[in-house]
């Protein structure tokens, strides 16, 4: 089983620190903590089997307690039909309306990431667009998936009043695709979760072009991705 857990503002609970305790306590910091319950349970061993199930309720019952922790319980067993934590050191074509001497760039950031040895790293011109897509293969008709990605950004400004940086999912068929966060992200911001679902088609072409895509629109500055994943939710 797997717990993620946000913590929404910088606090204590029994002399341990969740987070990193800012100078002023009105600075909002989005930390997660990842902790992962291992099952190692021996079949021959009632006694082990009793223990772990009291750790996860013990867990469960600390944060529900926690009224500015937010939960999200997983099952491990989720049917994932596209993970990407960009720790491979290729990344496909980025798309950049500015051409290659645009100043637009983009790469792994080897220093800030949430999971892996590195992110995705895009900064952006005002003005300009860019985006990197990846294929979405083995997507079933008519079956509702929940797509997940981390994003954070650093001065990231719109221009002219519009622009942002987000996750979407593009779909053969489908009349509203999602674009994760409703309205997107500017401004500087810590890692923080965008998560929404859809539903595929029910005449969903197993040969069309599927795609879940970052990207930073009209705003300059910095962007940051790390962690994109699809699973069916059952």
């Amino acid at each position: 089983i797997l717990f993620k857990i946000q913590f929404s503002v910088c606090k204590h609970a029994n002399g341990v620190t969740l987070a990193p305790k800012p100078a002023s306590c009105a600075v909002l910091c989005h930390t997660y903590a990842i902790l992962k319950i291992c099952n190692r349970m021996v079949k021959s061993s009632a006694e082990a089997a009793v223990n772990n199930k009291i750790a996860v309720a013990q867990l469960y019952a600390f944060c529900k307690s926690k009224s500015r922790i937010r939960i999200i319980l997983f099952n491990g067993m989720a049917d994932k039909v596209f993970k990407m934590d960009f720790s491979a050191s290729k990344l496909p074509y980025c798309w950049l309306s500015g051409g290659k001497k645009g100043g637009q760039t983009y790469g792994v950031d080897k220093k800030i990431f949430i999971s892996g040895p590195q992110s995705l790293r895009m900064e952006n011109v005002p003005g300009k667009a860019m985006g990197m897509s990846f294929r979405l293969k083995n997507l079933k008709p008519n079956t509702r998936y929940r797509v997940c990605a981390m994003i954070r950004t650093a001065d990231l400004r719109p221009f002219n009043g519009s622009g942002r940086a987000y996750v979407s999912v593009r779909i053969p068929g489908m009349k509203k695709s999602p674009v994760l966060p409703r309205g997107g992200v500017t401004g500087t911001t810590l890692w923080h979760q965008v998560s929404g679902e859809f539903v595929t088609p029910a005449a969903l072409d197993p040969a069309g072009k599927s795609f879940i895509s970052c990207s930073v629109r009209r705003a300059g500055g910095v962007a940051y991705f790390d962690d994109l994943s699809i699973e069916e939710v059952k």
